[in-house]
């Protein structure tokens, strides 16, 4: 009987197992992923991947068109702002200034340099006086090279060096000072008078004299010195010289260098011009830039080259036929105001690149004072209008104010104007 019951119990629990091993293996099978045949899901992975190809296409010819159309809005607003000729203005805002003895302006790194004959102020892009130097001149000049500027008095013996914080420097000449000029270093150099000859001397930023001088006579191989001009970096100074030649007045123009490698030349004479103005009259020079200079005379613009610093050359001759009343540059620029002979149109403006190229040449009348050039803008202005011109000889504003006006710039914005008078300054907006 036992027996029996033990076989029983025993067919029952194989019975279960069976019956578990069934549950699992269904379990097993719900659960297992189900798999579509290999080559369906190739075929789905190439779909996917040309969906993919072509909204990245998609992405790139929109980017590309959306490119397109801001190059061509940019276009529209430059082919706008060039061809427009602004009628209109509105003052943004107005400052009143310090009252001064006859002050002059000059443009001095982004703002302005107010000078007279008791002292110097630098006014900001606001009409605030950023900083007052007090002195005592009896005829003021200024020069200006990037962060520098060099205030003599002609005719006297003191001159002010300063920077965009103010006073940097001060020096007391022996002699008379004639003319001064300044390098983008604050070396400055000036040309003094002695009655029987003149010197030109050299100082450092700080005003100590650098112990350096050309000495020259009008009778004898110098000549006197109409002009000079340092480049930025100070290691070419530019001189313009009349002098006497078997009882004939004659002009030529020298350059000195005075970095290390001029001082193993004789006198630190790199190049000499005579031929070139036998018969002409240079009275101003400027070294533009480094590389770049001009010489003024009376019939042309003459161009040179300071690649070489050890060989400077003369590139390029401008004739002016006619006479030439003003003058103009900035380091990237030259121009002159001619007067016209043919037709009705009073005057001929001129303005050439740093090395020569005509940038345009235009005709016109209006009875200005002062001529500037000012980062893209040719600015023709006298003590109550202007005229402007952009580089491409257009006309972009002509206008009439209810103010003195000293002097004129380029404000922040493109159509903005800094205008400063006696007693006031003023930003206007043209429109």
């Amino acid at each position: 009987m036992s027996d029996m019951n033990s076989m029983s119990r025993e067919s029952r629990k194989q019975q279960l197992r069976q019956r578990v091993v069934r549950s699992s293996d269904v379990k097993k099978q719900q659960t297992r992923p189900v798999r579509g045949p290999v080559i369906e899901t190739e075929e789905s992975e190439e779909e996917l991947q040309k969906k993919l190809k072509a909204r990245k296409k998609k992405k790139r010819i929109l980017t590309v068109l959306l490119l397109l159309l801001l190059c061509l809005l940019g276009l529209a607003g430059y082919l706008y702002l060039d061809q427009y000729e602004f009628t209109e203005y509105k003052v943004n805002w107005e400052q009143e200034m310090t009252e001064g003895d006859f002050a002059q302006y000059t443009i001095f790194g982004d703002n302005m340099l107010k000078y007279s004959k008791d002292g110097a102020a630098y006014i900001n892009d606001k009409g605030r006086e950023v900083w007052v130097q007090s002195y005592e001149m009896k005829s003021p000049v200024a020069a200006v090279s990037g962060e520098y500027a060099v205030i003599a008095d002609q005719q006297g013996n003191n001159l002010y060096i300063f920077d965009e914080n103010g006073n940097v420097g001060q020096a007391v000449t022996e002699l008379p000072i004639l003319k001064v000029s300044i390098s983008s270093l604050g070396l400055t150099a000036a040309i003094l008078d002695d009655g029987t000859a003149n010197v030109i001397t050299y100082y450092r930023k700080d005003g100590t004299d650098l112990e350096i001088d050309i000495r020259t006579a009008l009778a004898g191989d110098g000549g006197y010195p109409l002009d000079i001009s340092l480049s930025p970096n100070s290691h070419l100074l530019m001189a313009s010289y009349v002098y006497l030649n078997s009882g004939v007045m004659k002009n030529k123009v020298v350059f000195y260098n005075f970095s290390t490698v001029g001082q193993n030349v004789v006198d630190r004479l790199v190049g000499g011009f005579n031929d070139e103005y036998e018969s002409k009259l240079a009275p101003r020079v400027k070294l533009l830039t480094d590389t770049y200079g001009v010489v003024f005379t009376n019939d042309s613009l003459d161009f040179y080259s300071l690649q070489d610093e050890m060989s400077p050359k003369l590139i390029r001759q401008q004739a002016v036929d006619e006479e030439i009343k003003s003058i103009f540059y900035c380091s990237d620029y030259v121009g002159c105001i001619t007067y016209n002979e043919e037709g009705e149109e009073q005057y001929v403006l001129k303005v050439y690149r740093n090395r020569g190229d005509e940038v345009f040449s235009i005709k016109f009348s209006y009875d200005y004072t002062y001529a500037d050039i000012d980062d893209t803008r040719v600015i023709l202005y006298n003590e109550n209008s202007c005229q402007i011109y952009n580089l491409n000889g257009r006309k972009k504003f002509s206008g009439e104010f209810d103010f003195t006006i000293s002097k004129i710039r380029s404000g922040n914005k493109v159509n903005s104007l800094l205008l400063t008078g006696p007693q006031t300054m003023k930003e206007i907006v043209l429109k």
